[in-house]
């Protein structure tokens, strides 16, 4: 199928990879998630104040720059996300504490502990520091009772993603999806 040049997609696909190209897979997930989870501690601790420029130069003595641009930009997308989820957060814990209010005494105990997380919610939101887990804060919970969760969690927290560039053969320099089929991955 041929696309138009304007057009976007993603690729989400099982591969069929021997276990050597797996094991490099995952190394080089590993590698690029830690990039990835320094650079989001980075951004969360100073309250989103972030030049993505100097960060990215920082990036490219370990990686290329095309990832550093993709670690960077994935990094941003995570705290606009964080904050997006603690805003909905802090308004779904309000609803639940009005309907509370008005059951009763039943419901004090309740009502105070709403009111508590409310609050640390705010704060988190006035420093423009949310609270996040990659990998996923259920999974986590339940990768530290059950072992087998821990892998996946572990999968979870792998980094290999990067935008697409129109101008680019195969849409983009660090990962390239030949018209034969042929997965190339740049590092």
């Amino acid at each position: 199928t041929v696309l138009p040049k304007q057009s976007a997609f993603t690729v989400k696909a099982k591969l069929k990879v021997t276990e050597t190209e797996h094991n490099q897979l995952v190394t080089l997930g590993n590698f690029l998630g830690n990039k990835y989870r320094a650079e989001v501690k980075h951004l969360f601790a100073n309250g989103g104040k972030y030049n993505r420029t100097v960060r990215k130069r920082n990036l490219t003595t370990s990686t290329s720059s095309r990832w550093a641009g993709a670690i960077t930009q994935a990094a941003r997308e995570q705290h606009t996300l964080s904050m997006t989820a603690t805003r909905e957060a802090i308004d779904a814990k309000t609803r639940t504490l009005r309907k509370l209010a008005v059951k009763g005494d039943w419901a004090v105990s309740r009502c105070l502990v709403l009111e508590q997380e409310i609050r640390e919610l705010r704060q988190q939101l006035a420093r423009k520091q949310p609270k996040v887990v990659l990998g996923g804060r259920q999974l986590w919970s339940e990768a530290q009772r059950d072992p087998a969760k821990m892998a996946e969690f572990k999968s979870r927290r792998l980094f290999i993603e990067a935008a697409g560039d129109k101008d680019q053969k195969h849409g983009n320099g660090c990962i390239q999806l030949s018209a034969e089929g042929e997965l190339v991955i740049n590092v």
